[in-house]
């Protein structure tokens, strides 16, 4: 009997001791499960955390765990773990863990700066006390890897579920089989076997809910390298396949700073993390930061994230599956058209003032080029139409004419706008092409005028249209005049029509400066959008201010970038007032004889605003002022240059204005001596003997000018007050040929004459000459040429025909002699001459130039 209720003891022991252990075990998973519903949790006042980045490096690693405690007080330099506005009952929150270098008081609480060791700058935001979690005193390194793996779902299953069911099974297998066993045999050799086997096993499971639980204890906290990230306390499921989604929260559109932040939303019961994509003027995606920092500089930027959940899916963007892709994801959003624009736009507008054109004709108005210090500004030279300006750059850079447009746009005035850009070739990925010419600026105020037209086929890809003043002794200082192109922000292409600028120059005063003018080209690969811009009448002058008051003045303002929100004007002095488009003197009350300052500026839509610039008039309905101008001059005559009345020197002056002018007792004067050179006019210089000059007529005045032969002087035009009315610098001077002014009165100077074609011939030694042929006519493509020589009594000829002519030049290299399959052989030349004759077809008639050379 005694014994029989000793075995009943045991029996009952070892089911208890069984049954106590699965006890334990499903309180430590369900705990382990509680916790691993709600985020970090804190014990005692101590939490734990994994470290996930290196920005606290060396003092905190990547992957260390580390033990944080809540403390009264905390001092410059401990290490703190803190969270905005954390709420445990949430499952995403903001940990960061960074040094404190800095604490500060205000309104009764404590605010503290904070950074990471290995960063080079402090956090954005000042972190209040009681967002602080706690001070790191305990970092276990490389522990908290392990623990983070837990927190990912195929960590979970292979650390925890896996082994903790195969745990459980077997110990509910073995339970089961001791209770049959001892209820049938009741042997205790079998108890005792199974009680060694349940301490082995329930030491192996304890670990396990242990590691569990400190994996749900435990959370993450990231030593960012920028100011703040989102950190999750994740929670699982066994089998997620739910996506899933984020959206970028963040409300502008349009920022005139490279520097601004991407602010998203995320949701997933499981987020791993969000990427940021973007593109740039429509290009490629690439990959960003949400601290967003304009890597390309101003332009159109679109944005879309792509989320990710610990169990590898990817967010679902308009329907399209790129599991494996997340460029291709955020490719897949574009073209469903669910993306945030910023456009970045930190230029100031340009503002410019036309002043109307030159002269009287259709597209003129009422003032007049005087003084004028460029040339061949309106590229109608004869001789050449592309002299003195530097053209270069990828594209077509050429004088052009109405013929050669084919239609497309209409030259200013004359025969010839200068052409820069890519109207004929195809453009390049990334291209420039311009034209410009060296200035030397008077130390008086000066004025620049030029019209400008450009013509695009692109969009957005930032091809513009640029002018500018460029330091010619120090090429990196410029001030750029306008650019306009395909940059705003809702794109531009097709035509922008003529339009002048009125540009002034004092911030250049007594400088040599490069007027510049050129397109650039921004195409993506294979786009080939073209883009050209047309530019005519360009003049620099100082004393071209002039207008009647009834004369239209016009203020536009252009944006590259955001578009322009108002344009401010004042008038001598006055209050800032928004501009009108259109305004005469008259408008504003200013009389004739009176002047007219003009201070004008820009805002953009971005809110950059544009330095103030200033234009000075004078009004003169008379046109007496500026009615005379020099039109043309002979400073190089045939024989001799003081010779009188049609043989020397002679000056043509031109009457712009609609009344008759009388110049008896004006002067003509040079300029480059310190004490000038004049000649007062009367009646005796001319052939009709009368010094007065009919309205919108020339009279011509004979005498000796004393003119520089050799280029590099000025001739000066004063009235009878000794105001000076017109000048010119001329920079070169040939005999027989003359200045002008192209057309009449109004036009930019030219050199006129075009000299004859000419023709020579180089001996080079070994039977080899070359013949060069200059001044050919222009637009000349094609000619035929013969050279005839003799040798040993034979006349011989060499015969060609010339198809590389390039602006009016071509050269060739000619053999005088045979030529077998194995050698040359010079010929033994009777005479050491060479007739060359050159034909060449002009208009429809041939022409035909014969020149011997002699060795």
């Amino acid at each position: 009997m005694a014994l029989k209720k000793k075995k009943k003891m045991k029996f009952s022991g070892q089911v208890l001791s069984r049954a106590g252990f699965g006890l334990v075990l499903f309180l430590l998973f369900a705990l382990a499960l509680i916790t691993s519903l709600t985020g970090p949790r804190k014990v005692g006042g101590f939490r734990l955390f994994s470290v996930q980045s290196a920005s606290m490096s060396p003092a905190l690693r990547a992957g260390s765990l580390i033990l944080v405690k809540e403390q009264t007080n905390y001092q410059k330099g401990d290490i703190i773990t803190f969270a905005k506005n954390l709420d445990l009952d949430k499952k995403v929150s903001k940990v960061v863990t960074h040094r404190i270098v800095d604490q500060a008081g205000e309104e009764g609480e404590i605010y503290y700066a904070t950074k990471g060791d290995a960063n080079e700058n402090s956090d954005k935001d000042l972190i209040k006390k009681s967002d602080v979690l706690g001070k790191v005193i305990l970092s276990l390194p490389l522990l908290g890897y392990l623990i983070a793996y837990t927190q990912t779902l195929t960590g979970l299953i292979i650390l925890i579920v896996v082994p903790g069911t195969i745990i459980i099974y077997s110990e509910l297998l073995k339970l089961k089989k001791e209770i049959l066993h001892l209820w049938r045999k009741g042997k205790s050799k079998k108890r005792k076997k199974g009680k060694t086997q349940v301490n082995k096993i329930s030491k192996a499971a304890i670990l396990i809910c242990l590691l569990w639980v400190l994996k749900n204890f435990s959370g993450t906290t990231f030593s960012y390298y920028n100011d703040f990230g989102e950190v999750q306390s994740l929670s699982f499921s066994l089998g997620d396949w739910t996506r899933p989604e984020s959206s970028i929260t963040s409300s502008e559109n349009l920022v005139n700073t490279h520097n601004f932040e991407i602010v998203y939303e995320a949701v997933d019961n499981d987020l791993d993390y969000v990427e940021l994509w973007f593109s740039f003027n429509l290009g490629d995606w690439q990959l960003g930061e949400f601290n967003f920092t304009s890597p390309l500089g101003d332009g159109l930027y679109q944005f879309i994230t792509v989320a990710v959940d610990g169990s590898g899916n990817v967010e679902d963007k308009n329907g399209n599956d790129f599991d494996d892709n997340l460029e291709l994801v955020a490719v897949a959003a574009f073209l469903g058209g669910s993306l945030y624009e910023v456009q970045v736009d930190t230029e100031s507008p340009y503002t410019v003032l036309s002043l109307g054109g030159f002269g009287t004709d259709d597209w003129g108005a009422n003032r007049f080029g005087l003084n004028e210090l460029t040339l061949n500004g309106n590229f109608e030279d004869t001789l050449d139409p592309k002299n003195f300006w530097v053209w270069g750059g990828d594209g077509d850079h050429r004088a052009i004419d109405d013929l050669d447009l084919g239609g497309e746009a209409e030259v200013l005035a004359g025969d010839n706008s200068a052409l820069v850009g890519w109207f004929d070739s195809d453009p390049i990925g990334a291209g420039e092409d311009y034209i410009y010419q060296v200035v030397k600026l008077p130390h008086t105020p000066s004025t620049l005028s030029f019209w400008y037209r450009v013509i695009s086929e692109d969009t957005v890809d930032y091809d513009y249209f640029l002018a500018k003043i460029i330091d010619d002794a120090d090429l990196s200082s410029e001030e750029v005049i306008i650019r306009t192109g395909s940059g705003e922000v809702d794109g531009w292409s097709g035509d922008s029509g003529w339009g002048e600028i009125t540009y002034s120059l004092n911030n250049w005063l007594g400088q040599t400066i490069r007027l510049w003018f050129g397109v650039t080209n921004h195409d993506e690969p294979g786009w080939l959008l073209k883009t050209y811009a047309l530019i005519d009448d360009v003049r620099i002058t100082n004393s071209d201010n002039f207008v009647t008051t009834d004369k239209e003045i016009e203020i536009k303002a252009n944006d590259p970038g955001s578009g322009v929100d108002l344009t401010y004007c004042r008038i001598n002095g006055g209050s800032w007032e928004e501009c009108l488009d259109l305004f005469t003197p008259d408008d504003l009350e200013v009389g004739d004889g009176e002047s007219l300052e003009i201070e004008y500026y820009s805002v953009d839509l971005a809110g950059n605003i544009e330095a103030t610039q200033s234009l000075e008039l004078v009004t003169d309905d008379s046109l007496s002022y500026f009615g005379i101008v020099i039109n043309e001059f002979m400073p190089d005559p045939p024989g001799d240059d003081d010779a009188l009345m049609t043989g020397g020197e002679w000056v043509e002056l031109f009457n712009n204005s609609n009344a008759d002018i009388d110049v008896d007792g004006w002067k003509i004067c040079n300029g480059v001596a310190s004490d000038l050179l004049c000649q007062e006019i009367d009646g005796s210089m001319t052939e009709d003997g009368l010094t007065v000059v009919l309205s919108e007529s020339l009279s011509r005045f004979y005498a000796n000018f004393y003119l520089n032969n050799t280029g590099g002087d000025k001739i000066k035009l004063y009235n009878d007050l000794g105001d000076l009315i017109d000048s010119f610098s001329y920079p070169n001077c040939q005999e027989s040929k003359s200045w002008k002014r192209t057309p009449d009165g109004t036009g930019a100077w030219a050199d006129p004459e075009p000299p004859e074609t000419q023709v020579s011939v180089v001996f080079l030694g070994g039977g080899k000459v070359k013949l060069i042929l200059n001044y050919l006519p222009d637009g000349l493509r094609e000619f035929n040429y013969e050279a005839i020589y003799t040798s040993l009594g034979v006349e011989k000829g060499i015969y060609g025909q010339a198809k590389e002519v390039k602006e009016g030049y071509f050269e060739k290299e000619l053999f005088l002699g045979t030529c077998s399959a194995n050698s040359c052989l010079a010929s033994v030349l009777d005479e050491r001459k060479v007739l060359v004759r050159v034909e060449f077809v002009v208009g429809k008639k041939v022409k035909l130039i014969e020149k011997e050379a002699v060795f």
